[in-house]
Formats: structure tokens, C-alpha cells, sequence
């Protein structure tokens, strides 16, 4: 898999590379008070590349509330499937031929929308009952095209500086410069972060904690 993933390197041409990296993503709607999320980029090492996906703790943290708010409303699911109804667009393709290439979704049924409203109130009430712990983790695992490097770690990225300066953290992993615990030391999120983090989200957008995780 380490000798496809230089090789498509060595043949891969026309991607974009800006300061070193590709940046996937646009920051013009962050503040300097924007609490972030997740993103990714894509960087070279020697004569490969590596593909960073980056996550807050908090990100993980909220995974974990919602993911016990679905298990305690399992049951309240509606049972009609919520995508029954959608209408594909068709695009033709010469005389005869036509292929769909988009969905239009109906009006979220009625029983929906108070199931959404449930998990919403369910995921702040386990946030207030449930106290989680997420570490910075790093998982590394050769695909064909790049060495993937899954980081969870507490930095903000809310500018392409900032993703640089992750990057550059990134790099010094992937090389063995450094490690997770020489970089941010015994961090540990706890449920007074998160608490404090929505807070702040919430502010902004107060929509925030309504997931539509249906899985």
C-alpha cells in the first residue's frame, strides 16, 4: 500500500497547493471566537502525501451524547423511512438515456419533527447527566493514494493560518519529531468543557444541538 501510495504521487498532476498544503475549505464566516469542529488538508512528506483529518475533542464529545441521546430515544424513532418520498432530477443523456443526478426531498413529516425536537432536548439532558473524556488520539493507516492520519487534537482552525500551523503539528507526528503527549501534554475534555463550549455554540446558533442522525 506505502509504495501505491508514492506512486500516485509521482503521477498525480494539477492539484493545488497552497503554502505546502491543499486547502479544502473557505474561513469566511469565522470570528476569532468560532469554536471549530473538524478539517482536513493534505501535505507532503518526502515522496508522499499525507492526508490529515482533523477533530476538536469536542467534536468527539458531542459524538458520544448523541450517540446515548439516539439509544435512549431509539424507540420514539418513527418507523416510515424519512427519505420514502424524495424525487430524483433526471438529466438526459443523448435520446433514450437519462441518469439522475439529484433528489429533491419532501417537507419533514410532522412525527419527524418532534422526534427531532426529543433528541435535541434529550442530547442537552444527557450533556448535563453524562460526564465523558476525550483524549488527543492519532491513528495512522497507509491508503492507495496517501498515508491517512486521523488527529484528534484541541487546536482551532479557523483560518488557512491556522490549518498551517496544525499542519506543521501534523508533520512533526507523521516524522516522529514529536509526540501527542510533547505537544499538548495530559489535555483531557471533560463535561465542564462541553458544557461551556455550547454555551458559546448555542449563542450563535441556537439550532445547534438538533441532530439529524438517523443511523
Amino acid at each position: 500500500m506505502k509504495q501505491r501510495a508514492k506512486q500516485y504521487h509521482r503521477n498525480k498532476r494539477g492539484d493545488a497547493f497552497t503554502g505546502g498544503i491543499i486547502v479544502r475549505h473557505l474561513y469566511d464566516d469565522m470570528t476569532p471566537e468560532t469554536l471549530t469542529f473538524w478539517d482536513d488538508a493534505v501535505f507532503i512528506v518526502n515522496d508522499y502525501r499525507v492526508a490529515l483529518w482533523w477533530v476538536h475533542p469536542r467534536h468527539q464529545y458531542h459524538h458520544l451524547v448523541e450517540k446515548e441521546a439516539l439509544r435512549r430515544i431509539t424507540h420514539l424513532r418513527p418507523e416510515d423511512d424519512l427519505y420514502a418520498d424524495m424525487t430524483p432530477n433526471y438529466k438526459k443523456l443523448g435520446r433514450s438515456r437519462k441518469k439522475v443526478v439529484s433528489w429533491i426531498q419532501q417537507p419533514t413529516p410532522d412525527e419527524y419533527r418532534r422526534y427531532f425536537d426529543m433528541l435535541a432536548d434529550m442530547e442537552r439532558q444527557v450533556g448535563q447527566e453524562v460526564a465523558f473524556e476525550i483524549r488527543p488520539s492519532i491513528k495512522i493507516v497507509w491508503h492507495s493514494w496517501c498515508k491517512g492520519l486521523s488527529l484528534c487534537v484541541p487546536f482551532e482552525v479557523r483560518s488557512e493560518s491556522d490549518l498551517f500551523a496544525l499542519s506543521h503539528v501534523a508533520r512533526r507526528l507523521v516524522k516522529r519529531e514529536s509526540t501527542i503527549a510533547q505537544e499538548f501534554g495530559d489535555f483531557t475534555y471533560r463535561q465542564a468543557d462541553w458544557l461551556a463550549d455550547c454555551k458559546v455554540i448555542e449563542k450563535s446558533n441556537p439550532s445547534f444541538v438538533v441532530s439529524h442522525a438517523l443511523t
